[in-house]
């Protein structure tokens, strides 16, 4: 069984705009899949209905065989949302007050959640951060922090926003490291993402997504012959033996 299934999934606005049309999809476990279209092509609303933040209009998502529409706070134990805009999540007076966040929202005794903001911080590499506040922290590390907070959790898929939006050369660095890293610790990567110049070495999937609907999806060398009609920039001269440095990691 697929860890992650979306099945037939369409979504209509309340003002009739149709957002989705029949997206269907099976994710296995540790997979880093990139989803990726022009602004408006649905991608948003995707990781919006996986995280059980709004119920489609049609169709199932089912994550390690729970219903996301009939358990959502269930499911979002199993696949956690990184959104676009960081302050927007980050809640906590200092990084490990953040990371503790969830924790004990969902009920950890307090020795366990020493433990997980402990081994967080550490995956992570925010131990130097741990007793800095938020708003001090530059754009890189405060997309991190998002991250971490998410990662505390657990989740066994991690879902993120366009991670990449409005951070400098060493802060997509800092990020792309911090994901490359889940992804080996075991997480399956969902990224939302333009930019695929910086991140598509690492991806065992690309999805192009367009009006709603999912134009390609597979290999990633395969997928971009599609990229064009999804209003997607494609790196010209990509090949089976140069798509490897289509990354912001270098040795």
């Amino acid at each position: 069984m697929s860890q992650l299934e979306i099945l037939g999934i369409s979504y209509r606005f309340p003002d009739g705009t149709t957002a989705l049309r029949d997206v269907t999809m099976r994710i296995s476990e540790g997979e880093f899949v990139i989803i990726s279209g022009k602004n408006g092509s649905g991608k948003t609303v995707l990781l919006r209905i996986l995280n059980g933040l709004i119920k489609p209009t049609a169709g199932t998502v089912n994550i390690n065989g729970i219903s996301v529409v009939e358990n959502p706070f269930e499911a979002r134990r199993e696949l956690g949302l990184v959104f676009q805009q960081s302050d927007s999540q980050i809640v906590g007076q200092t990084v490990t007050d953040d990371i503790a966040f969830g924790l004990e929202n969902i009920g950890m005794n307090s020795d366990e959640v020493k433990i997980r903001v402990r081994q967080t911080l550490e995956r992570t590499g925010l131990e130097d951060h741990a007793s800095q506040r938020p708003r001090t922290l530059s754009g890189g590390e405060k997309r991190r922090l998002t991250i971490a907070g998410v990662a505390a959790m657990s989740p066994s898929i991690i879902a993120l926003d366009e991670p990449f939006s409005n951070l400098d050369y060493p802060g997509v660095v800092q990020v792309l490291e911090q994901l490359v890293n889940l992804n080996e610790q075991g997480h399956t990567i969902l990224l939302v993402t333009h930019d695929l110049d910086k991140v598509l070495a690492h991806a065992t999937r690309l999805v192009l997504i367009d009006k709603g609907s999912v134009i390609a999806d597979g290999n990633p060398l395969d997928a971009l012959n599609y990229a064009g009609q999804c209003g997607v920039r494609s790196p010209k001269g990509i090949t089976s033996d140069n798509i490897g440095e289509l990354t912001w990691l270098k040795d």
